[in-house]
């Protein structure tokens, strides 16, 4: 993709997907038949979180980064608190949901305008699409129904991080469709496998929010419920319809959240 003469090039990185306007470059720049997609996703949550945690031990010296953060006293639990009914309020005015990624994803120019004031520091938001990126860049389901906008779902493979680790070979089987489009084959080494913890070192990072993990797990819960559900259930909709998965993993099993009749 990027300057190469092989037949197959690829790129990866968590901004395609992130960023509203990606696809429909690609489709520009390059040869959209050609194209194929892997996509890993993984719980909404601790994405979520990794994603925080990620900005404080890489980004949070920058200034746009420490300027979006600072109101909130760099808390993840004030970030939930008050960030996330900023996007939520914006997926709630979004009468289509193909839309929802295009106009309330990463920096889009819904989150210019609105000032938050957060009542535990006495400061008012700035940045707020940067403070809500560990938020918006986990609504899954909503990216997805946007990237199909462009691009025939048949074109992507998706791959479910935690699935991964119960069953690496199975779940890798799902990028079978992708590859053999350019005549390639899966290979496993018998001891390839991925680690059992998928988390960002942060050794000096005086300034982050931990949590105990059962209060972490009732933050979780609040968020699949009131926030993450229904782009969730974009996601078990799609991997069902698109790519013959009968019983998609449920997030919110971890969390003791019941299945809506829906889904039983």
């Amino acid at each position: 993709i990027r300057n190469a003469t092989d037949e197959i090039s690829m790129d990866a990185t968590p901004d395609y997907t992130r960023v509203p306007q990606v696809p429909a470059r690609i489709q520009k720049e390059l040869i959209p038949d050609r194209c194929r997609f892997i996509v890993s996703i993984r719980d909404p949550v601790t994405r979520a979180y990794s994603w925080y945690k990620h900005i404080h031990a890489v980004y949070l010296q920058k200034d746009d980064y420490d300027a979006a953060l600072q109101p909130f006293g760099y808390k993840f639990s004030l970030m939930v608190k008050y960030a996330v009914p900023q996007v939520l309020r914006c997926i709630e005015s979004t009468r289509n949901a193909n839309d929802v990624h295009g106009n309330c994803g990463y920096q889009s120019s819904y989150f210019h305008a609105p000032r938050v004031e957060i009542e535990e520091t006495g400061l008012e938001t700035k940045l707020l699409g940067l403070a809500s990126s560990p938020f918006c860049d986990s609504l899954y389901g909503y990216i997805l129904l946007h990237w199909f906008k462009y691009f025939n779902p048949q074109q992507f493979c998706v791959v479910v991080y935690e699935d991964l680790l119960d069953n690496f070979e199975g779940e890798v089987a799902f990028l079978k469709p992708c590859l053999s489009f350019y005549g390639k084959e899966v290979s496993i080494w018998p001891s390839e496998q991925l680690p059992k913890l998928n988390e960002q070192a942060c050794e000096s990072c005086d300034k982050l929010e931990t949590f105990e993990p059962e209060n972490f797990r009732e933050l979780g819960a609040d968020l699949h419920k009131n926030f993450f559900l229904t782009s969730n259930e974009l996601v078990r909709s799609s991997l069902m319809i698109f790519y013959g998965r009968p019983r998609p993993r449920r997030w919110e099993d971890a969390y003791d959240i019941p299945s809506p009749a829906s889904e039983k």
